[in-house]
């Protein structure tokens, strides 16, 4: 596994995250249309959150991300770009109501849960999509045999979310996998809503 950062700062990803991203924003807005909104829960450090905020810039779409914790490795760096950095508990009433509404507001809305609890998360704003919607997990894998037998140790070291944790809810919102081969590279799970 190796995590690597991004205009130097840290980012707890693995080198198929970028381009996995990049690729599938290009599949959504050129299959789909364009993506109004991405909400990040789990900013950390800030190097995944730098390149989805230049994202937002190439793409035309607004993009927040959401901290419990202010840990930003280079404050000065997401000022100077104007980051749309938001420091709250995403499980209280009042951060669950301004993330659901971000995630409600008209057009696609992209959701990704990498914060300290993924399941907690996945299970919760998963009711909010709307049809078109995307949701993603991070430290995915499909199980934890399948981690152990195929991930640990080749492309990362980490199973914080299997689909047993989230198989109610996919059921329930009428979630499907959504180029999931691919995305398993980056060791995130992706679901579109499609009812």
């Amino acid at each position: 596994m190796i995590q690597f950062g991004f205009l130097k700062v840290p980012m707890a990803q693995n080198s198929a995250a970028v381009p996995m991203l990049d690729k599938f924003l290009r599949y959504v807005h050129e299959r789909f249309g364009k993506i109004n909104q991405i909400i990040e829960l789990g900013t950390y450090q800030g190097g995944y959150s730098l390149f989805l905020h230049l994202a937002s810039m190439m793409y035309g779409f607004k993009f927040v991300t959401y901290d419990i914790e202010d840990k930003i490795f280079n404050k000065q760096l997401f000022g100077s770009l104007n980051v749309d950095f938001r420091k709250k508990n995403i499980f209280n009433y009042e951060g669950e109501k301004e993330v659901s509404e971000i995630i409600k507001t008209p057009g696609i809305s992209v959701l990704f849960c990498d914060n300290g609890q993924k399941i907690k998360e996945f299970n919760n704003y998963a009711r909010y999509l709307k049809s078109g919607d995307y949701i993603l997990a991070h430290d995915y894998c499909f199980s934890r045999t399948k981690f152990f037998d195929e991930v640990k140790d080749r492309s990362w070291n980490s199973v914080e979310i299997t689909y047993q944790d989230i198989e109610g809810t996919v059921k329930e919102h009428g979630l499907a996998p959504f180029m999931q081969d691919e995305w398993n590279k980056a060791a995130w799970g992706c679901f579109r809503k499609e009812k």
